[in-house]
């Protein structure tokens, strides 16, 4: 009577010879979705103005990241340990994309490496501060004036370095954004969407000057939810 050797098998498929983490092959354990589960789609809305993303119900800067952190936060790793999630790649178009991952950790001591692909769907939208700005909404008007008889290209090159240091800002602050540029005489007012993306300015700017920003309001409107007056503020430079 011949001995034969035992063939190591998965008790759910029965199929042979393949390595098994805690008793089943890496196949049938995915397909139970009993190590992890990650979403196979993703639904994410950008604003098609400032390309910012929605994300838990907040606006923050688009970035592979934030997309990497969407996925993660719709993951469960109840039967992996140690485990992480990397970022493989990211091909987006404008209404669609494909978020490539990959999904490391130990089964029963044993190492594991899986890839997926998590398909996104994507709402063009405008946010709700390029709607205010798109609407020349301001909260704040930046001031500057100078000495009689400043020459024009002074001022207008004072004004475009003030102009950019805004535009720099957006990224943090939408609603840092020129919404109207008006010249008087020795100087001009700029019209800002954000009151704090003002002070900013104003405080960056003041440092150059030996003027200290002399700031006044006045009241444009009533907030009757919460039962207060909305005020406009006036940021005045003397350059």
């Amino acid at each position: 009577m011949t001995s034969r050797s035992l063939s190591i098998f998965c008790p759910k498929c029965g199929s042979e010879n393949k390595k098994l983490f805690n008793g089943f092959c890496i196949e049938c354990l995915l397909k139970d979705k009993k190590l992890f589960s990650i979403p196979e789609k993703i639904e994410i809305e950008i604003c098609s103005r400032c390309n910012r993303m929605r994300v838990r119900g907040k606006w923050v800067a688009y970035s592979d990241t934030a997309l990497l952190g969407l996925a993660r936060s719709g993951s469960s790793f109840k039967g992996l340990e140690n485990h992480e999630l990397f970022l493989q790649g990211v091909e987006v178009n404008d209404k669609l994309g494909v978020l490539m991952v990959k999904i490391s950790g130990k089964v029963g001591g044993e190492e594991l490496e899986v890839e997926r692909i998590v398909s996104l769907r994507i709402f063009r939208v405008t946010c709700p501060s390029c709607s205010r700005v798109s609407g020349s909404y301001f909260e704040a008007i930046f001031q500057a004036r100078f000495e009689p008889k400043t020459p024009k290209k002074k001022i207008e090159e004072k004004m475009s370095e003030i102009h950019a240091f805004f535009k720099r800002n957006e990224e943090n602050d939408p609603l840092s954004r020129v919404v109207k540029i008006q010249f008087v005489n020795n100087g001009f007012d700029l019209s800002i969407g954000s009151k704090r993306a003002v002070k900013k300015a104003s405080g960056f700017f003041e440092k150059q000057l030996r003027e200290r920003v002399i700031v006044t309001s006045d009241i444009y409107s009533y907030d009757r939810n919460k039962g207060r007056p909305i005020k406009r503020y006036t940021f005045c430079l003397r350059f």
